[in-house]
């Protein structure tokens, strides 16, 4: 069961999940908020209609039955069970002012609804949260659409105090982990669960390693180097 939150926190971070998705496509064009066909990728001026229509279809419709802010054409845009991956680019999308104004009609909607109360329902508590941890996950998705498509390097908010580069190593060789028992899973009085999380219960881990750094591009390329001379050393024997 969720534990019922204070309105302004919903607010709060509703407010900085959208400040994230802000900072990851308002410099970007038209030619690369649709960005070529890609099975890993969506087209980023879909993904971004997407978010709001999450929020709006889940809380504003199925909560509080109100009518979607574009009508039909919400669901046969956005909504990401019915519309397949492949056809993403080729539907008429709105313009990224008209997506963009989506955004805020629905956010200002949300606030909204949220009214007066100090405390919000559980059943805002659980879906407002859901759908900002919804977002956070599409801004992940932002993210590697520009690592992926080598698009700039995007400026947040949140690493202006950061140097370049402190702490990122390189960072070699491996730790031991001892391994052990552990819990694995939310427990009932959690705050806030997904379904996929129930119920916590105990595991076994075996000792393993595990690298200190994630690999690097650098790393990557010896690695893919020295396969490739490995094969060509078997295949010539």
């Amino acid at each position: 069961m969720t534990v019922p939150v204070s309105t302004s926190h919903l607010i709060a971070i509703l407010q900085d999940a959208r400040s994230r998705t802000r900072e990851l496509v308002d410099d970007l064009d038209e030619r690369q908020l649709l960005g070529p066909k890609l099975p890993t990728l969506n087209p980023l001026r879909w993904e971004i209609g997407h978010v709001a229509h999450f929020y709006e279809y889940f809380i504003l419709r199925r909560i509080y039955g109100r009518e979607s802010i574009l009508g039909d054409l919400a669901d046969q845009l956005y909504d990401s069970i019915a519309v397949s991956h492949e056809t993403r680019w080729d539907l008429p999308l709105l313009s990224t002012p008209q997506t963009n104004q989506y955004l805020v009609d629905v956010l200002d909607a949300l606030i909204e609804q949220l009214g007066e109360a100090q405390t919000a329902s559980v059943a805002d508590s659980f879906m407002y949260q859901f759908g900002v941890f919804h977002e956070d996950m599409h801004t992940e998705a932002f993210l590697w659409a520009r690592q992926t498509l080598a698009y700039p390097t995007p400026k947040l908010a949140i690493a202006a105090d950061i140097e370049n580069g402190a702490g990122a190593g390189a960072h070699p060789g491996f730790v031991d982990i001892p391994g052990g028992s552990f819990m694995l899973g939310a427990s009932v009085d959690s705050p806030f669960l997904f379904d996929n999380e129930k119920w916590a219960h105990e595991i076994a881990v075996a000792p393993f390693a595990i690298a200190r750094a994630p690999v690097t591009n650098a790393e990557f390329a010896v690695f893919v180097d020295e396969g490739a001379y490995a094969c060509d050393e078997f295949w010539s024997q």
